[in-house]
């Protein structure tokens, strides 16, 4: 065995590492489907800079915004919604969506700056 402290340390560190290690067990991870991953990107509503709102290619006034909803992806507590807001959009034009939003059924909403 060797004399210096410092290696000695660290020899004793990586001995427990690698022991650490050899006990880990890799598990299953389940990742989105592509199917969820499109219905995210379907129910996804831009917030621009200039505070348009933008769903499906589409503006649209705030005002609408639940009738056009309405037609794609029905209030339902299961149901996920995205807002990406822009860098440099407004917080109370995303936070007046995102209110708006949960008032009306839908309470899975998850924010994104792009």
């Amino acid at each position: 065995m060797t004399k210096d402290p410092i290696r000695r340390i660290l020899l004793i560190t990586l001995l427990s590492l690698f022991s650490a290690c050899s006990q880990v067990r890799a598990e299953a991870v389940e990742l989105p489907q592509p199917d969820a991953l499109t219905q995210l990107q379907n129910n996804t509503i831009n917030v621009t800079a200039d505070g348009r709102y933008v769903f499906r290619n589409t503006d649209i006034p705030l005002s609408e915004i639940l009738s056009a909803l309405a037609q794609a992806a029905p209030p339902v507590d299961e149901t996920r919604m995205v807002i990406r807001g822009d860098p440099d959009a407004r917080f109370k034009d995303v936070m007046d969506l995102m209110e708006l939003l949960q008032k009306n059924g839908y309470h899975r909403v998850a924010l994104v700056v792009s």
